[in-house]
């Protein structure tokens, strides 16, 4: 009886949730509970009437009830407890689609009206429970809900996603996968975005009632996620592990983790997740759930999720296939929308909202909110409107740029205004972050805006701004701008002199290296350039080989300069490699012909910030060594970090200026993107021992030991850091 009373309490408690979950898409996700329940009330109770009932008529009645509800639930919703409930499987890509949208407010209040009834049939039975009113969500909780099911909207907008349910969402395109690769992972990302609903609804909760709901859910769709990456033995269902060509990094991380972990969430996902164990007692089924550490095993699927981005992204054709829920701005309406909603006419038209481009109280409000703004969750929607605004607003006046008539729009002349306002120097410090990040379109008026406005701000703090956003917007050979960023070239801070000398070098590229692609133009010595060696060379012998190296870092790394590298090379590639190798020979460090040959080695290969690392560690002058390290801390130096050890130099060069926790966090994050490479597990264990934090120390080897298979120079490094401790 506690088992058909747990089945029957659970689906009351869900349909409760469904009642305040105002969300087609994710009102399905938690519907799936009730599915597996449905199925396991059937049976249990089924079992319950052949051996408990005696009384005939009871017994009859029973059965029969049972035997329609179990006709209609194989009409209704077999296939969706098989295919989407207990598990997540594979489903022909248009049988998914009509399957998920028959899960639907009418089925499940159908069964769960008729498992009431038959369950009220028992009554008079010794062992009957009765079912209260405390099964209701307190007002707390339904807040909770509700600011969840806010917080992870992603039907209200229109969203592109590649996941495989994203085409039976309100608003939301998708892609068609054309393979049996392409579909595995875009399974895997439903899971993950139902997974992140799961987790964020299941801290909404006191009544640990309704955390078991949330609890099995989490580990039944932990396990399916798992079980599509590594094909489960005995099953009929393909893994991506038979899917890929390339399985090293799975392998590597097959290798080292310890499997036999995962037993335990299996348990609990086959005793009582994907269905109620009918032979173990309920109290035991019950127990699992309690002694199950939900933290621990958010850290087993945080695992499997870091090696399945990390063998999408190393993937040439998986690596756009992860794209989370995202945002199309602009979009005037969708041609598709799903014919069956979860709630009975939920569909609603969703109007795209017009703004006009030309209101300056839609401006005022519009930067108000994002001077605001808190974090970068709402930027972007910020940042696409006065983009739009400062490409198509109407056209208030027209100036000159260089003896160039340039016309000013009134998106222009708004920002113009508050630049030179008495505002806040950090309130323009963000309007001209925004000025930047707009500035892939109509580039020269912008340059205008910074021109026209820097002397107003110029006895402000907002000179390295107005120094970098020259350079990143610049497009064109501007005589004006040159004029103000040659003063800055003999100024007493040495990165005023630098990022002066960056936007000019940026300048010059963009504008010679669009040329060169479009009329295949011979790169020669002109104004720029002269200027930018002329400076180099005044510097000191071991400033000339940082500040060549830093210049040789943007063309090689940025990505706004590094497609036209190749037009640059003797120019400027050529000259800065030359000035490092020519003034190494100079510093007061006594370089070995090895030394130097590995130098070399290590430029040719664009291993940058190995050379700053090795000058840094034989400089006496502790304070020249902080140049070095300081550069590759503070993106300086430009680098690829998908290259994992400029990461690890990155977190090096934290370490060694003092900045312990940085070094952690980085390690963390390396770590997390690459669960398949132990040795950084280990090294972020050193680094705690470093920060004196005994408590993250114990716990990482502890996890290592206990989750990972150690070879022997693992078990070796490991036992030295142990050493240390």
């Amino acid at each position: 009886m506690k088992k058909i009373n747990f089945c029957t309490t659970q689906i009351v408690r869900i349909k409760n949730l469904l009642d305040v979950i105002d969300s087609d898409f994710f009102a399905r996700v938690i519907s799936r509970k009730i599915i597996v329940r449905i199925d396991d009330f059937i049976d249990i109770t089924r079992r319950y009437n052949n051996s408990t009932i005696t009384d005939g008529v009871l017994k009859r009645n029973l059965k029969t009830k049972l035997n329609e509800l179990n006709g209609e639930f194989e009409n209704l919703l077999r296939l969706q407890r098989h295919k989407f409930s207990a598990h997540i499987q594979d489903l022909e890509f248009g049988l998914r689609v009509d399957s998920w949208a028959n899960i639907t407010y009418e089925n499940i209040i159908f069964f769960h009206d008729k498992i009431i009834e038959i369950y009220n049939l028992l009554e008079h039975q010794a062992d009957f429970i009765v079912i209260n009113n405390d099964l209701c969500l307190s007002s707390k909780e339904m807040k909770n809900i509700k600011a969840v099911v806010k917080d992870k909207d992603i039907e209200s907008s229109f969203m592109m996603s590649t996941d495989i349910l994203a085409m039976t969402r309100l608003n939301s395109s998708s892609m068609i996968p054309c393979h049996p690769i392409q579909d595995k992972v875009l399974t895997l990302n439903s899971i993950v975005i139902i997974l992140d609903f799961e987790i964020a609804l299941y801290q909404a909760f006191d009544d640990i009632q309704y955390k078991y709901i949330l609890q099995t859910l989490i580990i039944n769709d932990i396990i399916s996620f798992i079980d599509n990456i590594i094909t489960p033995e005995n099953t009929d269902y393909t893994g991506l592990d038979e899917l890929l060509e390339d399985k090293e990094i799975l392998d590597n991380f097959l290798n080292t983790f310890n499997l036999d972990t995962l037993a335990e969430i299996r348990t609990i996902r086959n005793k009582v997740g994907s269905h109620i164990d009918r032979d173990d007692i309920f109290e035991d089924i019950i127990s699992l759930l309690d002694n199950n550490n939900l933290e621990n095993t958010l850290l087993t699927y945080q695992h499997f999720l870091n090696i399945f981005y990390k063998i999408c992204n190393n993937t040439f054709y998986l690596k756009h296939l992860t794209l989370p829920p995202t945002k199309m701005n602009g979009v005037l309406g969708m041609s598709h929308q799903p014919d069956k909603t979860f709630f009975e006419n939920s569909i609603i038209t969703t109007e795209f909202i017009h703004n006009d481009i030309n209101d300056i109280n839609l401006y005022k409000n519009y930067l108000k909110k994002l001077f605001l703004l808190k974090d970068d969750s709402n930027y972007e929607d910020i940042r696409y409107f006065f983009y739009d605004a400062l490409a198509h607003s109407e056209v208030v006046k027209i100036v000159k740029l260089d003896n160039k008539d340039l016309e000013l729009k009134k998106a222009h002349k708004f920002f113009i205004d508050k630049l030179k306002s008495s505002i806040t120097s950090d309130r323009k410090r963000i309007i001209l972050k925004l000025l930047n990040d707009c500035s892939n379109g109509y580039p020269s008026q912008l340059t205008y805006i910074l021109l026209d406005t820097y002397n107003t701000n110029k006895l402000t703090n907002l000179l390295k701004e107005y120094i970098v956003y020259l350079g990143n917007i610049g497009h064109d050979h501007s005589q004006s701008a040159m004029i103000m960023l040659v003063q800055f070239l003999n100024a007493k801070d040495f990165n005023v002199e630098y990022f002066t000398l960056l936007s000019l070098l940026k300048i010059d590229i963009k504008n010679r290296g669009s040329d060169c692609f479009n009329k295949n133009l011979v790169i020669v010595e002109n104004e720029y350039s002269l200027i930018i060696k002329e400076r180099l060379n005044k510097f000191s012998p071991l400033f000339k080989i940082f500040v060549s190296i830093l210049l040789s870092s943007e063309m090689i790394f940025n990505p706004m300069l590094q497609t036209y590298h190749k037009f640059f090379k003797e120019l400027y590639s050529e000259y800065f490699e030359n000035i490092s190798f020519d003034n190494l020979q100079l510093l007061d460090i006594n370089f070995s012909d090895e030394e130097i040959q590995t130098i070399k080695d290590l430029k040719s290969t664009n291993q940058l910030s190995n050379i700053f690392i090795i000058i840094a560690e034989k400089l006496k002058n502790k304070e020249e060594a902080q140049f070095f390290y300081q550069a590759i801390v503070n993106n300086l130096l430009k680098l690829n970090f998908t290259h994992l050890p400029f990461v690890e130099h990155l977190a090096y060069s934290n370490y060694k200026i003092g900045d312990i926790d940085e070094a952690v966090k980085i390690y963390k994050r390396l770590v997390d993107k690459n669960p398949d490479i132990i040795e950084y597990r280990i090294q972020l264990g050193h680094y705690y021992l470093e920060q004196k934090d005994i408590v993250a120390y114990n716990a990482a080897i502890s996890y290592i030991e206990i989750n990972f298979n150690l070879n022997n120079e693992q078990q070796e490094t490991l036992n030295k850091l142990r050493d240390e401790s």
